[in-house]
């Protein structure tokens, strides 16, 4: 695995639904996190993971909707986690589903990190923290904006 610091750091945020992509994006940034691309879908978030792939510079983190238009969150893990290096990549998903079996099936498939709708930046960006710590990316900090 490649170093990793926020500045260098890759991620694919993937979102249909923009207001919440803003959240996501507007945390990153606070971070420092800036080389982000999004997609609304799984089949655009299947083309730029396998360009990344093609460019030996995959994404760092993954973000995305477990509700999808087309196919679900999980569809995509399971394709996320076939592949190497993804196999490793930090995945957060986001759901409104807050079922004991939905959250058992997104650990069981890989999922780093679980978020229940509606989620507050301040707390998207704890677990945010918490997963770069986990791969090596110290030093992460979030201040939130006055308010």
């Amino acid at each position: 695995m490649r170093q990793m610091n926020v500045v260098t750091l890759r991620a694919l945020v993937i979102y249909d639904h923009f207001p919440f992509r803003d959240r996501v994006h507007k945390v990153l940034r606070q971070m420092g996190i800036d080389r982000v691309t999004f997609v609304h879908d799984v089949t655009a978030a299947i083309i730029y993971i396998k360009k990344s792939l093609q460019r030996k510079a995959p994404f760092d983190l993954v973000f995305l909707d477990w509700a999808m238009p087309g196919s679900n969150g999980f569809d995509l893990i399971d394709y996320i986690r076939s592949l190497r290096p993804y196999d490793r990549t930090p995945v957060i998903m986001h759901s409104a589903d807050s079922s004991t079996r939905s959250v058992a099936d997104a650990v069981r498939r890989g999922v780093s990190v679980y978020l229940l709708k509606p989620i507050a930046p301040a707390m998207l960006a704890d677990r945010l923290v918490s997963v770069l710590d986990r791969v090596g990316v110290g030093h992460v900090f979030y201040i939130p904006p006055d308010s």
